[in-house]
């Protein structure tokens, strides 16, 4: 199983994380919200099935850590009256994971076709 898609979530995490903290200042609640669903998003990307002939199904997953970034977001719009720029980094950095994640390419399956293991034909 290939992990650099999961790879790529993780380190992706750590920049939602670290870059808007250096860049912009101290995170406050829904920007550790934020960091905590990007986490989580590497783990999801971790256990998706990796197809080798459909490269979504890990990039669907990524893109719902993406959209649950844009929705703390919009709760913090709602609750505090502003998103912080701190969120606008994450968001701007969970996307861009999202793409690094689509891009990366799948690797194919290790196991053998259901008529080989019956003894018919192998596939080419």
């Amino acid at each position: 199983m290939n992990v650099a898609k999961a790879v790529a979530q993780a380190v992706g995490a750590i920049l939602v994380a670290v870059l808007p903290l250096l860049v912009v200042g101290p995170l406050g609640f829904s920007e550790i919200v934020n960091v905590i669903v990007v986490a989580i998003g590497a783990f999801v990307v971790y256990n998706t099935k990796n197809y080798p002939n459909w490269r979504y199904g890990k990039a669907l997953a990524s893109a719902a850590t993406a959209l649950t970034t844009g929705l703390v977001a919009i709760a913090s719009y709602n609750s505090f009256g502003d998103v912080s720029p701190q969120q606008w980094w994450q968001i701007v950095i969970s996307i861009l994971t999202t793409v690094a994640v689509y891009f990366i390419p799948n690797a194919g399956y290790a196991y053998r076709d259901a008529s080989a293991r019956e003894g018919g034909p192998r596939p080419l």
